[in-house]
């Protein structure tokens, strides 16, 4: 699948990622405990199922089915280690301020993690939407700012990275090990187009499966044969 983006990546680190080309990337890369379904539910994720204890005890169940792009499994470990890299005062994260109402996060097991909250939280749940990271391979990183990981991502998600240049085409090739089947687009190619007349001369000559068309575009520079097409 042909897709575009209009500006380089800066770091495809979830937690770290803060514009708009990073996030489109790493969301195909990572993937968080919880997501939104395509009817804006939320439903587990890399959680199995998920229960309040108490008001400020969350508890998550963790699929056991899941394995990182390296062939290694996820696990609680990588959950907490998470956690501890979002509070940490060397990371600059936008999510550092959403778990500040956070008391701790607890590995009970392999496989389970307890969530203890200070106050009840309206955005306990969508909290954990974030993509997990690796433990194994960030454990010992000096600085998760300028780690390599962030321009050579390991994630749990249904795609991983295949090429990454600045100003050229970014490719994803499907996962074959996740956890809810290989996706069918075998490798989505971004191509770097930050001029959106490129972009839009290169959908109407099909060499981009996706962009997104203004009105004005849609009802004065579109034809037939463009519609029959997509």
């Amino acid at each position: 699948m042909h897709l575009s983006i209009g500006a380089n990546p800066s770091r495809l680190n979830p937690l770290i990622a803060t514009d708009s080309a990073s996030s489109t990337i790493h969301s195909w890369i990572f993937n968080g405990l919880l997501k939104y379904d395509k009817n804006g539910d939320i439903k587990p994720d890399l959680a199995s199922s998920y229960r309040f204890i108490s008001p400020l005890e969350l508890e998550f169940s963790l699929r056991k089915d899941v394995k990182w792009s390296d062939g290694l499994p996820f696990s609680a470990k990588d959950v907490v280690f998470t956690y501890e890299s979002i509070m940490s005062p060397k990371v600059f994260t936008p999510y550092s301020s959403c778990f500040n109402v956070v008391e701790s996060v607890e590995a009970i097991d392999s496989h389970t993690i307890l969530v203890r909250y200070k106050t009840p939280y309206f955005k306990a749940l969508e909290i954990w939407m974030m993509g997990i990271l690796p433990h194994h391979l960030l454990k010992d990183s000096k600085d998760l700012m300028t780690d390599p990981f962030n321009q050579a991502p390991v994630g749990t998600g249904p795609y991983t990275l295949e090429t990454y240049e600045l100003s050229k085409n970014i490719i994803l090739k499907a996962n074959p090990d996740y956890f809810e089947g290989s996706p069918k687009p075998k490798k989505l190619i971004f191509h770097f187009l930050p001029d959106p007349a490129t972009e839009f001369m290169m959908i109407r000559s099909k060499r981009l499966d996706v962009i997104s068309v203004s009105p004005l575009q849609f009802e004065r520079q579109l034809d037939s044969s463009f519609y029959d097409s997509y």
